[in-house]
């Protein structure tokens, strides 16, 4: 049965007992109170504690400080299971900040540790792990803030690598908080890093550094210039929710074009909501995995040019309110921008798109840069597609001299501004159903291999279709090519145009001048229930002899049938 003792017993026990506990603890709950130790280390981790506490430290026969501390053992092994024993490190002139509690299985009762050191105590703990070998984790050693010579130290014991590098094995920085410059330069970062939470309030350059696995910077705040130039990460780079403030001009003239990832090589990589409030460089980076910038914010410069995407890349729902530089960018797989915003220019020109490409409902406030970029894969596709479905075009939109080797989709597509198509080749069918050209419409030069159409399209400013050629030359077949339900407001140009493949204007409405001088229709073209304004001028045409003019004027066009 239970029964309370007095003071002068528990002192006794206390003494008598003491050997006896170490021995039988030791025998038959070492086990367990490693076990309790783990688990002590990673709830510290994860958790939000007071104080300074060095889980590492303790052990059931003794403690590493046995020769300036006083331990205090009471416990009975026939005490009722409920009494409380505690096994405590106390040092002198040092307050207790933390209790942690666990159960050993050989006497079913409950025990109680705690544990205390000074903030110097819990570092030098950190140095002689760090020498030997073993992870660098901070939060176990109650480590929560770091200066640059602190920093410089950790490094300094480290082993380091043939090429003088340092070499950190399982680093944990969570939650730590760099109050000076935070150099990584060359640092070799061995198994999984963490700097989930981690604020750096300084300079931090991460160049050439080398993530062996995964790099966690979840929700980290970079408050000045960051660089990672040619910063290498084997596996995947997590910067969820990152935050990258402006940069101080101070420290602009220390890291130029920062925060900056240029040359750096990625496995796989998620900025997902990152906001960048500097300019973001990732000029010439590689990304061999995955790399997710899903409602990121750019709010500065972001320059992505150069860049080679291998596997997806996903910018779906991000924000660019400054220019956006992909100039000569290699997507090699899928390239997702669905609901993406570039309040500023957008360049893309000299691009390679690879497998398909996602710009729907994508806003462009600005000038929308595409020129001499390429859609699609060489060689046999399976059903490979490029839209801009429902796309905005606020600002000038140039494709001149792009190459669409798959299906293209500007259906619904808004273009305010002037729109250059000027010897751009569509090698798979396009579709302009039901979009709007609000201003000049240029297709000069270009060529429609495949089925084109122009459905219910609306053409508000000046259309050139100068020299344009639709359908396949030889004996490969084309695709027909539809302006059907057309509005053209004002002057449409066609002249000199060639239609290899069957085309049709039926119901479609030229509410000004319409111009076909020397076009050359070689097979069936239509123009059912047509309307012109005024008469079109169809001097030197060839059209086939089964056109379909009805409602026309024939002898007035001086065309050939």
């Amino acid at each position: 049965m239970g029964w309370r003792r007095s003071t002068e017993h528990q002192v006794h026990d206390k003494i008598m007992h003491r050997s006896w506990f170490r021995s039988k603890a030791k025998t038959c709950c070492l086990n367990r109170f490693q076990e309790m130790r783990k688990n002590y280390v990673k709830t510290v981790s994860g958790t939000n504690v007071l104080g300074k506490c060095l889980a590492t430290s303790i052990t059931v026969s003794d403690a590493p400080m046995h020769r300036r501390t006083e331990q205090k053992i009471a416990m009975h092994p026939r005490s009722h299971k409920n009494s409380v024993a505690s096994f405590s490190c106390l040092s002198q002139s040092e307050d207790i900040h933390m209790r942690k509690t666990a159960y050993s299985p050989y006497f079913a009762t409950k025990i109680s540790f705690m544990t205390v050191s000074s903030t110097s105590e819990c570092f030098e703990a950190l140095l002689r792990s760090v020498s030997r070998g073993e992870k660098c984790d901070l939060p176990a050693h109650s480590v929560t803030k770091l200066d640059k010579n602190k920093l410089n130290r950790i490094l300094a014991a480290a082993p380091h690598t043939s090429g003088k590098n340092a070499l950190l094995r399982g680093s944990n920085f969570q939650n730590v908080i760099f109050t000076s410059e935070a150099i990584f330069s060359g640092t070799v970062f061995e198994d999984e890093t963490n700097f989930t939470g981690a604020t750096f309030e300084s300079i931090t350059n991460f160049n050439k550094a080398i993530f062996k696995g995964t790099a966690k910077f979840t929700r980290a705040k970079f408050t000045s210039a960051t660089s990672f130039y040619r910063t290498e990460f084997i596996h995947k780079a997590i910067f969820f929710q990152a935050t990258f403030d402006e940069i101080p001009v101070s420290s602009k003239a220390v890291l130029q074009d920062l925060p900056s990832f240029h040359r750096k090589i990625f496995d796989g990589a998620t900025f997902r909501r990152a906001i960048f409030k500097g300019e973001a460089n990732f000029a010439k980076a590689v990304f061999n995995g995955g790399a997710n910038f899903d409602k990121t914010t750019f709010k500065k410069t972001a320059d992505f040019q150069e860049i080679a995407f291998n596997k997806l890349a996903t910018f779906s729902g991000a924000t660019f309110q400054h220019v956006a530089i992909f100039h000569r960018a290699d997507i090699k797989n899928l390239a997702v921008f669905s609901r993406a915003f570039f309040g500023g220019g957008a360049r893309f020109d000299e691009s390679a798109f690879g497998d398909e490409t996602n710009f729907k409902k994508v806003t462009f406030e600005g000038d929308a840069n595409f020129n001499k970029a390429t859609f699609g894969l060489t060689g046999p596709t399976f059903d490979s597609w490029s839209s801009f479905h429902n796309t905005v075009f606020r600002g000038m939109a140039h494709f001149n001299n792009v190459i669409f080797r798959d299906k293209a989709y500007f259906d619904n597509t808004q273009f305010t501004s002037k729109a250059c198509f000027e010897d751009t080749k569509f090698e798979e069918s396009v579709c302009f159903d039901k979009s709007n050209f609000a201003s000049k419409a240029d297709f000069k030069n270009s060529i429609f291999e495949g089925k084109t159409d122009f459905n219910k399209t609306k053409f508000k400013g000046e259309t050139h279709f100068n020299e344009a050629i639709f359908g396949l030359t030889g004996a490969t077949l084309g695709g027909r090519t539809s302006f059907m339900m057309a509005v053209f407001y004002t002057h449409a140009i066609f002249d000199g145009v060639r239609i290899l493949e069957e085309i049709d204007f039926d119901k479609a409405i030229f509410k000004d001048t319409a111009s076909f001088v020397k076009a050359n229709f070689e097979r069936n073209a239509s123009f059912r229930k047509t309307k012109f304004a005024k008469d079109p001028d169809f001097d030197g045409v060839n059209f086939d002899r089964k056109t379909n003019m009805r409602q026309g004027n024939r002898h007035n066009w001086n065309a050939k049938f």
